[in-house]
């Protein structure tokens, strides 16, 4: 999602959910969040991803599934807290931004909040890897209706941005900056300040808006004249619609490739002669520069995905003069059913794309796991394959000796008189060489009387002269497993699509290739389950974050502290428990590897293992802990119980988060 479809997303959600009232939210899991609102009597999903791996926003009127059990989530309830019963006042963009904001009104008569937060914000941030849901309190008064730029950097704002209230040019008033957007009541992921110095994104602390880009030009605020003195700044080094997407805040790599086709300006100029050629169309260039931004700046939308020939997908704001990498172009012979499965798709709604779209992105992910799944065993299978064959040529060389074995025996046996036990060769006349001049040297066992040295030749004769036959067979057979095995390969790594990939796993079962795995189910099944497994692990455990941003988790049975213990934890997390005292295990996350963990986020996971324990009563409890490296959990012990080495204690009064 980019600026321009960020922008479409808002104005569609502007007229569709303004007025709306807000369900009680769930997350579908850590990153993924479903809030139900009500609009005129009917019900409609707003949908977050906040996946590192594709953040999307969407709306929705199909029901999701029902939301499983599972064990308490701290900002679940903190969001349900918060915004169940609110209703949407306000949507706003960030311009050129990836940044959406709902204003929410709370009837006060129905909650139980302090007076200072008249209204809240639901923010929406999808920067990538960034991508992030918080929720923040307007402290004072409501908004005024003056317009104004955003707070500038050392005040905590961005000059080039502006937020745009009801998805419409007038900019967010920030006359109260660097509070304009509150306090942070709750987020789904929480940004400690050992991530970020410049912003931590924390229970308490002010809201601060992503840094703005630095050394980037304000389209928007663009003029012919500032637009080419941009432009001498250019010194052909890189293509041109690469050098708008690193100094233009906010253009997308294929925005830009899309202004220089506009202006039939070849994206990839170089020193040569591209600098006279830009000067010569600058012109040009800034007229194909004004119709794109005219797209944002009117709303003139129309969402689609766009397909390439390499296999990705890109969501899309509006139509380009001419798709690059479209499928049947420049030449290109393509089948019917090709052009067909890689046209773009255009869609009514920047919802309905969107969800489109990440259907796409899972199903690319299932066969791309699916696929390294398959080369992987593949792999091992071609290994096991090539060191049989390496075998059996050795087995097929020591066959071809049959004949030489039964030389040797008969010149043994001609020569048993010469012989004593003991002696470790002979060398006698080879009567089998036409020359009758060499002599040969053969090898004896001096444990093994002369006759019994000849009958072991003769045995290896015996076995070598039938084996040769059944070793050629296995060796063709080893080959023609080793070919089909390479070709497979080929097939699978050139294959994207997950019907096929289904197809090529089948066809290894019934080949013999996967019998290791034990069960029949394909692999996706299996990827299914094991995230089942593992949200079924989370039921039985609590989850809380520090002021610190670190995560705790609580058992809340001998289950869950089992599985915390024994599957969740990390060597470097922090483990704690109540000194002799029954209750929960208590497990600080520590992803970073810290060593050593911030003594107010101890504080507070000790309070947990105290207030989850039979000493809840008491005023100070004496809490244990130590890195989970020295956690050991004794053999056949019964769920629960472990032993600690190099352990620290602290007191600390139960309570919880």
């Amino acid at each position: 999602m980019d600026s321009f479809f960020i922008k479409a997303l808002g104005q569609e959600l502007k007229s569709a959910i303004t007025g709306a009232r807000v369900g009680m939210p769930f997350l579908e899991d850590p990153f993924r969040i479903i809030f139900p609102l009500t609009v005129s009597g009917k019900k409609v999903y707003l949908y977050c991803s906040c996946h590192p791996s594709l953040p999307v926003l969407y709306l929705m009127e199909e029901e999701p599934p029902c939301k499983e059990e599972k064990g308490h989530d701290q900002a679940e309830t903190l969001i349900q807290k918060y915004l169940t019963g609110a209703d949407i006042t306000e949507i706003r963009v960030v311009e050129m931004e990836r940044i959406l904001i709902l204003r929410l009104q709370i009837d006060r008569r129905h909650r139980d909040l302090p007076p200072e937060y008249p209204a809240m914000y639901l923010i929406f941030e999808l920067i990538g890897r960034y991508a992030n849901v918080i929720v923040t309190a307007e402290q004072g008064a409501g908004l005024s209706a003056e317009p104004a730029s955003l707070i500038d950097s050392a005040k905590n704002t961005r000059p080039s941005a502006a937020i745009v209230p009801s998805v419409t040019t007038e900019p967010l008033p920030t006359g109260k900056s660097p509070a304009t957007m509150g306090k942070i009541l709750v987020a789904l992921r929480y940004v400690p300040a050992y991530k970020n110095r410049y912003r931590q994104i924390l229970l308490g602390h002010p809201y601060r808006f992503p840094p703005p880009p630095k050394g980037k030009a304000d389209p928007l605020s663009q003029t012919e004249e500032t637009f080419f003195r941009f432009l001498e700044a250019y010194e052909c080094t890189i293509p041109l619609p690469e050098f708008l997407h690193q100094h233009m805040a906010g253009l997308d790599l294929l925005v830009a490739r899309e202004i220089c086709q506009r202006a039939r300006i070849r994206s990839d100029n170089r020193r040569d002669n591209g600098r006279d050629k830009i000067h010569e169309e600058k012109k040009s260039l800034w007229t194909a520069f004004q119709e794109v931004l005219d797209i944002y700046r009117e709303g003139i939308f129309s969402p689609r995905i766009l397909h390439f020939d390499n296999g990705s997908v890109r969501l899309f704001s509006f139509p380009l003069d001419k798709h690059p990498d479209r499928p049947g172009q420049e030449g290109k012979e393509r089948s019917e059913e090709y052009i067909e499965e890689h046209s773009d798709s255009v869609f009514q709604s920047a919802s309905e794309a969107a969800r489109h779209f990440e259907r796409i992105e899972q199903k690319h992910d299932a066969a791309q796991v699916l696929r390294d799944f398959l080369r992987q065993r593949i792999r091992l299978a071609l290994e096991r394959v090539r060191s049989r064959q390496s075998a059996l040529e050795e087995d097929f060389m020591k066959a071809d000796q049959a004949e030489e074995y039964r030389q040797k025996g008969d010149i043994i046996t001609a020569n048993l008189h010469q012989l004593k036990k003991g002696m470790d060769h002979l060398e006698a006349e080879n009567f089998f060489d036409p020359r009758q001049s060499a002599l040969i040297t053969i090898p004896l066992d001096p444990l093994l009387t002369p006759a019994q040295n000849a009958q072991s030749y003769y045995r290896k004769y015996t076995k070598a002269k039938k084996s040769a036959d059944i070793v050629l067979q296995r060796l063709e057979a080893a080959q023609e497993e080793a070919a089909f095995l390479s070709s497979l390969k080929d097939k699978i790594e050139a294959e994207s699509r997950l019907p096929l990939l289904h197809e090529h796993e089948s066809l290894l079962r019934e080949k013999g290739f996967l019998h290791l795995e034990g069960s029949q189910a394909s692999i996706s099944q299996r990827t299914a389950g094991r995230r089942s497994d593992e949200r079924s692990v989370f039921k039985d455990i609590r989850r809380y974050v520090s002021t610190d941003g670190m995560e705790i988790l609580v058992g809340k049975n001998d289950r869950g502290n089992d599985a915390l213990t024994c599957k969740i934890a990390q060597k470097d997390d922090l483990w704690l428990h109540t000194q002799d005292v029954a209750g929960s295990h208590v497990l600080i996350r520590n992803p970073e590897r810290l060593s050593q963990i911030p003594f107010s986020t101890i504080l507070q996971a000790a309070s947990l293992a105290a207030y989850f324990s039979k000493a809840r009563k008491d005023t100070k409890v004496a809490v244990d802990y130590a890195f989970r490296k020295y956690i050991t959990k004794p053999k056949g012990a019964r769920p629960g119980l472990v032993l600690m080495t190099r352990k620290s204690t602290v007191l600390v009064p139960p309570q919880s988060l």
